[in-house]
């Protein structure tokens, strides 16, 4: 699992804790997508409908280190169905949707139920199902039955024993469906139950999309119970923010270094070799984050004195540093955290930490070891920490010519006194996570190996994989409003366009993709963030089938983020520098481009025009009405329209209002033939293309509020430098 300080994205992608030297912070920001209430309060009457099983259900510590995981146990009725289940109305028909749900065998002889069903029919009408063994492995998936189509079903490990159950499914026209979260016995649902198989269960969420992204919770109307899409900011004084960002600066060349402790978890590389008295075990252990990366701290046989590991540190005097170290109770409960009064290895001060209780057992100089603490981080596990100033007194932290102090982490049978004690070659501790930094707080953990960190961030796509752990000038992209997103193409993302091939891939999960002009046969340029269109060969991007509801409603909006780089020619009927169009001509549909106020190549500045007059409709609106022509050559904009069903259409640029116009829509209807494929970047033929750059296209399904338009300019401003 992925630690419980975040930054999530609409897209789903994950921006893990790490040091940011600038955020600006939005505390209404965040992405809000599970469309179950109450996600995993499966315990509590009226949230979820409990059949066959005992309530009240006993609480645990869940994938995410919190005690809200839910025992499933199973009743002794006869012949029935062990299971919670609830009902839910997706909101798009025809449209692909991901259920997920954690659980953890326990009892080891029961299989865990995954469904979602039609309601109205029992599931006669559609139904898909992931079904575990008993060791939680998957065992099978049924699906695309009925109306539903295109399914499938998996399970993850997530570590501690957890599991993710997944199925990915297109609910058709089904409107209204049941989630079932069940127990079986050996592959049968309906059995007599005996009082006592059980199994952890956690965390279900449905999301629009083909992916199972980061669980977010819910109270009531699937509105979050927790502050979702935030992360924490840690300034180079060590102050902490935690919030919501909207986009995050980083440069790796200002801030603190934070982690000094290099190989900070890779106890067995040689940069640890001072180890006395004990040894670190060969077998790898659940660390906190979820890896098999923790290692055991052991007393050797025949120790008669304490054993540790240790190792130097590059201190200056008179500087506060912190250590922290993460650890678990095995064989012996009590970790120590010690320092070395020289280079003799002669220990001075000390910490000793109960992992049992989890409390500060004892100190042996209050004024010296400075904020003492322990906090629990689940399953068992607490992150140790101590500060000290760094001099060069006696019982204070060794420092020698270069400068530099020894610390050590020992395992302790009792409240640790120095006194010696006999190891056994087994006996010890679990450890992992080591962070020596400048301060007096413990700051989120940063894993090292070769060198001291900087600042950083971890970047993990929506597929719960590391894409790239680095160092980010920008981070930037959040979509602040979601709400009737239908369409979300993002050049700058990975999982909208890879870097290479010829499929744009719509991120919303409803399959608006994108390939090259078929009638062109060219593909535009990539840069990593955009894609370039020369407006000469016909490189335009479209979608490769015409029959998509998602983005067929009366009422929309259209956002695009474009820059131009040469202006074509300015022509009546919307036809120049095209962004994007959809039309059956005469029919349905539009032109989205831009006009110059001279109708010359080189004019520098071009006004937006959206025109649906020879599209079917009688819908024009365009700021060269007010003479006003806002987007400039080679500078990024944001143009937005919406449209509000009936006949009111407004136009914003950067975010702010420009014009209003009054005139009829008519969504493209699915004619045969290529008349209605929808091409970003150019027409099919005809008309002129836009020469220039576009990063972003969205359709929502409703009129975006001008507030709405605002959040979404502020949300990528600073990836386009404005």
């Amino acid at each position: 699992m992925a630690v419980p300080v975040t930054r999530l994205t609409n897209t789903g992608t994950l921006y893990t804790t790490g040091q940011f030297d600038e955020a600006t912070l939005d505390l209404n920001s965040g992405y809000q997508k599970n469309l179950i209430s109450y996600s995993h309060q499966f315990n509590i009457s009226g949230y979820w409908v409990a059949s066959g099983v005992l309530q009240p259900a006993p609480l645990g510590v869940a994938p995410d280190g919190s005690n809200t995981a839910v025992l499933m146990t199973e009743n002794t009725d006869q012949n029935t169905a062990h299971w919670y289940y609830k009902n839910i109305s997706p909101e798009i028909p025809y449209a692909t949707y991901t259920l997920s749900c954690y659980f953890k065998p326990v009892s080891g002889d029961r299989n865990f139920f995954l469904q979602i069903l039609d309601a109205a029919t029992g599931g006669a009408g559609g139904y898909s199902s992931v079904i575990s063994n008993n060791n939680g492995t998957l065992n099978s998936y049924q699906g695309a039955i009925g109306d539903f189509s295109n399914g499938s079903g998996t399970i993850v490990p997530v570590g501690n024993g957890w599991f993710r159950a997944i199925i990915t499914q297109n609910l058709g026209k089904v409107a209204n469906n049941t989630i079932r979260i069940a127990l079986f016995n050996n592959g049968a649902q309906y059995y007599n139950g005996n009082g006592v198989s059980c199994m952890w269960i956690w965390g279900a969420q449905l999301e629009a999309g083909s992916v199972a992204t980061d669980y977010e919770p819910t109270d009531a109307n699937a509105f979050v119970s927790v502050p979702q899409g935030f992360t924490t900011r840690t300034d180079a004084t060590g102050v902490t923010t935690i919030g919501s960002f909207d986009e995050v600066a980083i440069n790796p060349n200002s801030g603190t270094t934070v982690n000094l402790a290099t190989y900070s978890q890779q106890f067995t590389n040689p940069v640890w070799n001072n180890i006395t008295r004990a040894e670190i075990g060969a077998t790898n252990y659940i660390a906190p984050d979820g890896t098999a990366t923790a290692s055991k701290l052991i007393d050797i046989p025949g120790n008669t004195s304490t054993g540790y590991l240790r190792r130097y540190y590059p201190f200056q005097n008179n500087v506060t540093y912190t250590y922290s170290v993460y650890g678990k109770a095995q064989e012996i409960s009590n970790l120590v955290i010690l320092n070395f009064t020289d280079s003799n290895a002669f220990f001075g001060d000390y910490v000793n930490f109960n992992l049992l209780t989890g409390t500060v057992a004892s100190n042996s100089a209050p004024t010296r070891m400075i904020n003492p603490t322990i906090i629990p981080v689940g399953n068992g596990w607490y992150r140790c920490s101590v500060a000290q100033t760094v001099g060069g007194t006696s019982y204070g932290l060794y420092s020698g010519p270069a400068n530099g102090g020894i610390i050590a982490v020992a395992p302790s049978i009792d409240s640790y006194s120095g006194s010696s004690e006999h190891g056994d070659g087994v006996s010890g501790i679990l450890i992992w996570g080591v962070q020596v930094e400048v301060g007096t707080t413990a700051t989120n953990y940063i894993p090292m190996t070769s060198v001291p960190s900087a600042p950083y961030v971890q970047r993990i796509d929506n597929t719960g994989l590391h894409r790239v752990a680095g160092q980010y000038d920008e981070v930037t992209g959040i979509v602040a409003t979601t709400n009737g997103l239908a369409m979300n193409i993002d050049f700058a993302f990975p999982q909208c366009y890879p870097g290479s091939g010829y499929i744009v891939t719509d991120m919303t999960g409803n399959g608006v993709n994108f390939t090259y002009n078929n009638q062109a046969n060219q593909f535009p340029l990539y840069d990593g963030t955009s894609f370039y269109f020369n407006g000469v060969n016909f490189q335009a991007l479209c979608t490769n089938t015409i029959s998509y509801p998602v983005i067929e409603t009366q009422a929309f909006s259209i956002e695009v983020w474009i820059n131009p780089t040469i202006l074509n020619t300015q022509q009546t009927g919307g036809d120049g520098n095209i962004i994007a169009i959809r039309e059956n001509y005469a029919v349905s549909g539009f032109r989205f481009g831009l006009e110059t106020p001279n109708g010359l190549t080189t004019d520098t500045t071009a006004g937006p025009v959206f025109f649906c007059g020879e599209s079917g409709g009688t819908l024009t609106i365009r700021t060269s009405t007010n003479s006003s022509y806002p987007i400039s050559l080679g500078k990024w904009a944001q143009v937005v329209v919406t449209y509000d069903g009936i006949s009111t259409a407004n136009m914003y640029v950067n975010g702010a209002f420009a014009i209003s116009a009054q005139g009829g829509y008519r969504p493209p209807t699915r004619a045969t033939g290529n008349s209605n494929y929808f091409f970003i970047g150019g027409p099919e033929e005809g008309t002129k293309p836009m020469n220039g750059k576009i990063g972003v296209v969205r359709w929502y399904n409703r009129p975006l509020l001008a507030s709405e338009v605002v959040d979404n300019f502020n949300g990528l401003r600073h990836r386009y430098g404005l």
